[in-house]
């Protein structure tokens, strides 16, 4: 099966007839994805489980996302935790300074009162 996306009006930039996308699928192929079973919910005492051909979710009902098992290769077997990183600044390769400790030897304008 031939697909095509075909622009139908001029637009400005684009001319009528421009072929926009194009892709191609062997007909047996779609047929057959289209005959998959519907995946599975389970449900457990703390998780809930997403089971289908060949792949398999857990989700923690406190946690989120934590097992992927994808053609019987564990792929995700803890918590997805994030790992926030940033590189180094001019400001962070000295000594952290304290507002009291600068050169005048007052707070800055800036800063609230509470912290004085």
């Amino acid at each position: 099966m031939t697909v095509t996306a075909v622009q139908r009006a001029a637009l400005p930039g684009i001319p009528a007839d421009y072929e926009a996308a194009f892709g191609q699928v062997w007909h047996n192929y779609a047929k057959a994805r289209l005959t998959v079973p519907a995946p599975q919910l389970v449900e457990m005492d703390c998780n809930i489980g997403v089971r289908g051909e060949g792949f398999e979710y857990i989700f923690s009902r406190g946690k989120g996302l934590v097992s992927i098992r994808y053609n019987g290769v564990q792929l995700l077997d803890d918590t997805v935790r994030p790992n926030f990183w940033r590189a180094r600044l001019p400001t962070t390769t000295r000594a952290v300074q304290s507002p009291l400790n600068l050169p005048s030897g007052r707070p800055p304008v800036s800063m609230p009162a509470a912290i004085i």
